[in-house]
């Protein structure tokens, strides 16, 4: 039997988790630049990274049973891996995707270990204990230390001064925290109802409101709605079917009048149409991907600077642009579209599976694998969490997907045993009886 996290094993991940969410290391840069702060540019982060690595897989080395099942669980997400290994071979910068690929596998290990060192239940307690850590230290830092908790006149223009950052590099960061705060503290209030929970989400959404990230409080209210609806549904396979299919036709049909209504709805929100430059940056990529459809320019070999293939668009801008700010897009422009397929249907056959799961058998555990796998959805229209290393989503994206691979290999092998045990137990009774 497999020896229980100690809390030193518990402080660890919490620890880890708050530096991949960007609460400690971001108090030792310079946080004028916010979202474009490159995790990987200074000697002290990958240090700290790389000794995060190197703890986890000592933690691993004695659970390489359960890490082979978690990873042979999900085939197609090692072939995602495969694919980004192999794009050293044609990448704009070898070097550059080979090192970033080891960051990645390093960062991925991390979510694997999350899930097979504890329960789902308990690893969303500590997911819950690493934001309420944050939010705290937020909370004390934006009134303590306003000149480092606020947004100043530096950042973005000056924009959006006096906006609630805390322990974080930019009030967007803080505010999408805060709605997984919010979702974890939901999830655990679920399976197990107590009042701390509505504190949490309390905290969380007065974080929200203090950032101004109106984007954040529209989807804390979408969470939380998605999560009473979510207890009500309940439905038998093919009527599911039939309200996954409704559901797709209604996102594509909404996508599409988005897309020729854009304009419109973003000034009713009070938003920059353009997203702040990202649909002008969008139109310049897709012209990026076509110069290599298929695989892409290899992974994280694309935007890197000036003597990269990103410079036009950097030049054409007028701005240094670290990312595709589009996790679909950043899939696009290093793995191609082979990635992007591949991508997508992994993420479909889990979304429907953990919807039917939670439809059929009205365990809460799978009502966060829904509400998680549609936030980090809406979460990468925007931003790049996808195949991303050192990424606090893409951390939980990996745990949830390996916890629930586990669940269900732990469930086939608990069925065959009973299956074998009641045949045994019939045998006996009808084995022939020889007479002497």
């Amino acid at each position: 039997m497999r020896k229980p996290p100690s809390f030193t094993e518990r402080f660890f991940v919490v620890v880890s988790l708050l530096i991949y969410s960007g609460a400690i290391l971001a108090m030792f840069r310079n946080s004028t630049i916010g979202d474009a702060v490159n995790p990987e540019g200074d000697i002290v982060s990958q240090i700290v990274y790389v000794t995060i690595y190197l703890v986890t897989i000592y933690y691993l080395s004695g659970n390489v049973r359960p890490l082979k099942t978690a990873l042979s669980g999900n085939i197609l997400l090692l072939l995602l891996f495969a694919l980004v290994l192999v794009s050293i071979s044609w990448s704009d910068s070898p070097l550059v995707t080979g090192r970033r690929f080891i960051a990645l596998v390093g960062t991925s290990l991390f979510g694997y270990y999350l899930s097979i060192r504890y329960s789902l239940h308990d690893m969303l307690i500590l997911i819950n204990q690493t934001l309420v850590a944050g939010a705290v230290l937020s909370l004390i830092t934006a009134i303590t230390f306003p000149s480092y908790g606020l947004m100043g006149a530096l950042q973005e223009g000056g924009f959006h001064e006096g906006a609630w950052k805390g322990v974080y590099t930019h009030k967007n960061t803080l505010g999408r925290l805060m709605v997984i705060y919010t979702l974890t503290a939901f999830t655990l209030h679920s399976i197990k109802p107590q009042k701390k929970y509505w504190l949490h989400i309390s905290l969380s959404v007065f974080l929200i409101i203090m950032s101004r990230s109106s984007s954040a409080l529209v989807l804390v209210i979408f969470v939380i709605g998605l999560g009473y609806i979510l207890k009500t549904f309940q439905l038998k396979a093919s009527s599911l079917i039939i309200v996954l299919l409704s559901v797709l036709s209604g996102l594509a049909s909404g996508g599409y009048y988005m897309l020729n209504n854009y304009e419109v709805l973003f000034e009713l929100l009070g938003k920059d149409p353009t997203l702040t430059g990202r649909t002008l940056l969008w139109e310049q990529i897709f012209v990026a991907v076509d110069k290599r459809p298929l695989f892409g320019h290899g992974f994280g070999g694309f935007w890197l600077g000036d003597h990269s293939a990103s410079a036009i668009i950097s030049q054409e801008l007028n701005w240094e642009v670290p990312n595709a700010h589009n996790g679909f897009l950043d899939i696009l422009l290093d793995l191609g579209y082979v990635g992007f397929v591949a991508f997508l249907i992994l993420y479909v056959t889990k979304l429907s599976a953990y919807m039917m799961n939670y439809s059929l058998r009205r365990e809460h555990l799978y009502g966060w694998g829904v509400m998680y796998m549609i936030l980090f959805l809406v979460y990468n229209f925007v931003e790049s969490n996808m195949l991303r290393q050192n990424n606090f989503l893409w951390i939980l994206f990996i745990a949830t997907l390996s916890s629930y691979d586990l669940i269900q290999v732990t469930t086939r092998k608990i069925r065959a045993t009973t299956i074998k045990q009641q045949t045994v137990s019939i045998n006996q009774f009808t084995r022939p009886v020889t007479i002497t």
